[in-house]
């Protein structure tokens, strides 16, 4: 008899495929320019203002009027202080008050609100009751004849609730990554040694997330430099290159 027909028959494991929804909220505010860009358009608008072509002043204003004096004045840079402020207020209703680019929630660090990081781009990640790889993207396995993006909205839906209103950017994932489960973890799928997880691109336009508290147990909207301190390092690598640095 042979070794072959001999030899015990040993069964491989496969990897499981898994789902993966990165969640984006996108920046609410324009970003503070940079030292460079305020020079450059401070430059561009001291050229626009040279080379614009002068007002028509005999169109705008009558010959010897008060205004027309007023105006060749301020192009003389003669007007005073008073007179300045007495242009400013004519043209004024209710004063103008802006709202802070700091909010109470960059204020409180509460990383669970989207009102933080306004000039930034925050992603959804969920933390889960275990030792490794506890901070991820929300994810779960695909099943059979489903598809990855049905799959995604789905596990998305379970792990978050259903109180978002998501847009998911398309049908095919923008990234991937393949991890081997702890020892724990293939007690709960013996059938699979790890997991190949396909990342999908989704937006959300209203709502908030809410943990199970079984399967999730927290939840942050975090920065890309701040899921870099959650994540595993070859998690967050995975996904790094796919995300804005804004």
């Amino acid at each position: 008899m042979t070794a072959r027909a001999l030899s015990t028959a040993v069964e491989l494991k496969t990897p499981r495929i898994v789902a993966s929804a990165i969640v984006s909220r996108l920046p609410q505010i324009t970003r503070e320019p940079t030292s460079f860009e305020h020079a450059y358009h401070q430059y561009r608008e001291a050229q626009a203002s040279a080379k614009a072509a002068p007002v028509p002043v005999d169109f705008y204003f009558k010959k010897g009027s008060e205004a027309e004096r007023t105006w060749q004045q301020r192009e003389r840079g003669e007007l005073s202080e008073a007179a300045w402020a007495q242009l400013r207020a004519a043209g004024d209703g209710q004063p103008l008050e802006l709202a802070g680019r700091v909010s109470k929630a960059d204020q409180e660090g509460d990383r669970r609100s989207l009102d933080r990081a306004l000039q930034r781009t925050l992603y959804l990640v969920v933390k889960r009751p275990r030792d490794r790889y506890q901070w991820q993207f929300p994810q779960g396995g695909v099943e059979a004849e489903e598809a990855l993006h049905d799959a995604g909205r789905r596990e998305l839906a379970e792990e978050c609730g259903p109180d978002m209103d998501i847009w998911f950017v398309g049908r095919r994932p923008v990234g991937f990554t393949q991890y081997a489960y702890p020892t724990e973890h293939t007690k709960k799928f013996p059938e699979h040694d790890g997991a190949k997880v396909f990342f999908l691109r989704a937006h959300i336009f209203a709502g908030q997330a809410k943990v199970d508290g079984k399967e999730t147990v927290d939840f942050a909207w975090l920065t890309k430099e701040e899921l870099s301190e959650v994540l595993e390092p070859d998690y967050f690598n995975a996904v790094a290159d796919i995300l804005p640095t804004n």
